[in-house]
This record gives C-alpha cells, sequence and structure tokens, in this order.
C-alpha cells in the first residue's frame, strides 16, 4: 500500500519538509484512498500560517489528514470515470456521496480536495446547477369579445362552456395571467454569499444583485420586503448624539436622513415614502433647491460605508403658516430621484389624522446633534429614548421661553435620564414611536427646546406630525 514518507530532520524547516513529501503510485483500486489522504495532508501542509513548523509536525498534519480521511470515508471521494461525466445531459451528482457531503457542509469545505471533488461531481446536490427560468406564454385576449363578456360576467358564469371559453381565449381580460416568478439567475451558494457580505444593500451593486440575486435579496416587491416603520437590523437584534443618549446601531432607524446646504450639515429629516422627506421649516435657509443634498441611509457622517444614497431636491415646500420661532415649524423635500429601499434605507410610517397620543408614550429620539453645548454635531448618529409628556406640564417647562401650542405641539424628556435632550444639529429629525403592530410611526419633528441642550431647563418640542396630515397627504400622496 502506498505510503507517505516524510525525510528530513527534526531541525529541518517545514518547507523543506514539505517538499520532501513523496507519494508511491498506488497498485490497487483500494489504495486511491491513500492518494485522496495525500491530496488533503498536501493542503494542510500548504497553509503558508504553518510555515514554520519542523518536521515532526507536519508528521502531525499528515496523521490528521488520516484522520480526517477517515471520518469523511475518504474513500468515496473516487472521482467516476471521465467519459460518464462527458456523455452526462443536465445538472446532476456522480457520486453517492453527495448528499451527505452536502449535509456536513462539504460543498464549501476549505480543504482543497474535497472542495473541489464536491463543486466537479456533486454541481445538483451543492446548488451549483444554472437556474433555468421559466418561459410563461403571453398573457392577451385572442378576441375582441373579451372586454364585453368580462363587462356581461362571464368570466366567472356558471355556464362552463361560457367559462372555459374565457379561460381559453381571455385570460388578460378575466385576469387569469401568472405572476412573472421571482427567482434567482446566479448560482444559490454566489447569491447567499453575496447577501452574507452585504451587497444585497450596497446602493452601488443594487442592478446587479436584482438581476443576479433578486429572490435571495428579498427584491421582488420593495414595498412587501421594506415595509414602512420597520427596521429588519432591529428586529433582529432587538432593541437598544443626542445628549444623555448613546450611539445607535447601524440600521437601527433606517428612515433617518441628513441633510447637507452648500457643503455643510444642517439638520435631520424622515424619509416618509420613496420621493418625500419631512423636516422642520427653520432647516430650510432657502427655497431654492440649488445647494441641498440629502443623504438616505448614513450613519457614520464621516464614512462612505457604501449603503448610503445621495440625493438631490426636487422641490421644497415650507408650510404656508410657518412663523419662525412662532408655530407650525414643519417643511417638505421631494428628492429628485426615487429612494432607493434597503435594509438601512426604509420610511417611517405616518400617522392618521384622528392619531392621538397619550402621556407616557415610550418613543425615540435620534440624530447628529451636539453630544454637548460646547461640542460639534456627532459624526455617528444617536439615539435617546423619550416619553411623551401631558400637554399641561409641557406648557410649564417651556412658558418661560416660548408659547406652546397644544393643538400642533408636543414634548417630551426621559424620567430615568434628565439630561436626556435634543441639540443643536437634531432640529427637522424624527421622533418615532411604536404602535401596536410593531411599526415606528413619525409623531413628531424635533423643532425647539434649551438653547443651552439642558432637559433641566426645557423640555424638547416636536412639531406634531397628527395636527398635519391633511396638508403631507396632499404632497405625499400626489
Amino acid at each position: 500500500m502506498g505510503r507517505l514518507r516524510i525525510v528530513g530532520s527534526i531541525k529541518g524547516s517545514f518547507k523543506q519538509a514539505l517538499h520532501n513529501i513523496k507519494l508511491k503510485k498506488p497498485k490497487v483500486a483500494s489504495e486511491k484512498a491513500d492518494t485522496a489522504t495525500f491530496h488533503i495532508a498536501r493542503d494542510l501542509l500548504s497553509n503558508k500560517m504553518m510555515y514554520k513548523l519542523n518536521a515532526c509536525a507536519a508528521l502531525a498534519v499528515y496523521f490528521i489528514a488520516l484522520h480526517m480521511a477517515a471520518a469523511i470515508s475518504i474513500s468515496e471521494l473516487i472521482p467516476p470515470p471521465a467519459s460518464l461525466v462527458s456523455r452526462s445531459k443536465g445538472c446532476k451528482d456522480f457520486s453517492n456521496f453527495c448528499k451527505r457531503g452536502k449535509r456536513s457542509g462539504y460543498c464549501e469545505l476549505s480543504i482543497a480536495y474535497v472542495k473541489n471533488f464536491m463543486q466537479k461531481y456533486c454541481r445538483k446536490s451543492c446548488g451549483l446547477c444554472p437556474v433555468i427560468k421559466p418561459t410563461l406564454p403571453p398573457c392577451i385576449d385572442k378576441t375582441l369579445y373579451c372586454s364585453y363578456g368580462k363587462l356581461l360576467g362571464q368570466c366567472e358564469s356558471r355556464n362552463q362552456h361560457i367559462l372555459n371559453y374565457m379561460k381559453k381565449h381571455c385570460r388578460k381580460s378575466c385576469g387569469l395571467c401568472q405572476a412573472t416568478e421571482c427567482s434567482d439567475s446566479q448560482q444559490q451558494l454566489t447569491c447567499n454569499r453575496y447577501k452574507a457580505e452585504g451587497k444585497c444593500d450596497m446602493i452601488t451593486l443594487r442592478n446587479q444583485m436584482k438581476s443576479q440575486c433578486k429572490k435571495t435579496c428579498q427584491l421582488c416587491d420593495l414595498k412587501k420586503s421594506y415595509p414602512c416603520g420597520e427596521s429588519k437590523i432591529r428586529k433582529l437584534v432587538g432593541s437598544g448624539t443626542v445628549v444623555g443618549g448613546k450611539t445607535a446601531k447601524k440600521g437601527f432607524w433606517p428612515w433617518q436622513v441628513a441633510i447637507w446646504y452648500k457643503g455643510a450639515f444642517k439638520c435631520g429629516g424622515t424619509l416618509v415614502n420613496e420621493r418625500f422627506v419631512v423636516t422642520a421649516a427653520h432647516c430650510i435657509p432657502s427655497r431654492n433647491v440649488e445647494g441641498y443634498k440629502i443623504v438616505l441611509g448614513d450613519h457614520n457622517r464621516l464614512v462612505d460605508e457604501k449603503t448610503e444614497q445621495k440625493v438631490g431636491a426636487k422641490m421644497i415646500t415650507v408650510h404656508r403658516d410657518y412663523k419662525p420661532k412662532v408655530r407650525n415649524d414643519i417643511a417638505l423635500i421631494e428628492i429628485d430621484q426615487d429612494a432607493i429601499l434597503t435594509t438601512y434605507i426604509t420610511p417611517a410610517c405616518l400617522p392618521s389624522a384622528s392619531e392621538e397620543i397619550s402621556a407616557g408614550t415610550k418613543c425615540f429620539i435620534t440624530g447628529w446633534g451636539r453630544m454637548y453645548i460646547s461640542d460639534t454635531a456627532a459624526n455617528v448618529l444617536q439615539e435617546a429614548p423619550l416619553e411623551i409628556l401631558h400637554s399641561n406640564q409641557c406648557q410649564r417647562r417651556t412658558e418661560r421661553d416660548r408659547k406652546f401650542y397644544r393643538s400642533t405641539m408636543l414634548c417630551a424628556r426621559n424620567p430615568k435620564n434628565i439630561f436626556t435632550s435634543g441639540c443643536h444639529g437634531d432640529s427637522g429629525g424624527p421622533l418615532v414611536c411604536e404602535n401596536a403592530a410593531g411599526r415606528m410611526v413619525l409623531q413628531g419633528v424635533v423643532s425647539w427646546g434649551s438653547s443651552t441642550c439642558d432637559a433641566l431647563d426645557r423640555a424638547t418640542v416636536f412639531t406634531k406630525v397628527t395636527a398635519f396630515m391633511p396638508w403631507i397627504k396632499k404632497f405625499v400622496q400626489n
């Protein structure tokens, strides 16, 4: 039986020991397992991290290879006759080992010999077969009678003869066309790897992912995959600067946007659908759309994380009754291209006009505002929990500064951390509260508060979004 002979002194380098590994040609079929063991040993020994090992260590690796060969029944990894592979049609397996190897994870095993065997002779089990999209017949009406027959209700006729006629000749009018199947054109293993590498959410790769891995990346129905008010990452890992707050996890608040004006960070905002951002009116220095840049999916403002989408402003609408430092501090920005919905770019839900949020409701404020009054704006998105205060409390905590309008304003604070407050730079950003369905609803727009960012001095005041829903819907729905 063929044997591996490792020649070299104990003091010899690992590289020399590897060079001295020799294999006698197997003389019988049963010795193919020994050949496979050699390949495994060679793959293990070829690891550059092990070059400093001596000949004894190399010998130990060989015995590890023997153990691994026995563990995976290496004698089963015998390549089929080349003529059988060349004559076969279609995508199939050529070894009885394939299904068990797939279950054991050998399709992606780092040992080259085993991995190559699986990918060459177990293509079906390893999911390496090309995806063949079924071709659907064209959905058309074959006769001009169809539209008239539909008006007569014949698409649902009780007469079986008429019903069969309509199903055969009037598929379009009767709504019997099959929906286009959502599938991947790329191999499943490749798409899974792309998803694990975060490529499904990279803005620059969206068209490629939509073409190759539409199903795996959940790009078949974006509104269904990315419903308003839902953070996939927050839902996956569970719940967790604004003064007194903490750094937010990337993707926890995918509706948060950053508004820049003439190259400088200005304010925050909230994405409410693919086309509109809600912000504060005092964040709009000019209604001329030139000079604005809106960054969607941002987290660290100083780093290009490949998940941001940078767009311009197409139209800016400030509420007609806005009075600076008085009331109606709200504005809408229509962006110049549709938002690309991803794990990091998802709109917040809008409330109904009749919705009332009660005192004590736990909500969240987010933004890149100053962490201290003497500080500059935060580079990484911050978050903080707040509780809605009763309007009487809001009145008492703000009356020394400005008048509090109960119908169009609300305020909030953190009872467990009296220092939690919005600060300069948080303006225009969202105050979101979770509804019964677990979705985050935009209830407030950061408007004003303590000039020194001191929650003991003033409560943070927000524009009450429900009071402006008729105005918002007039633009957003159109």
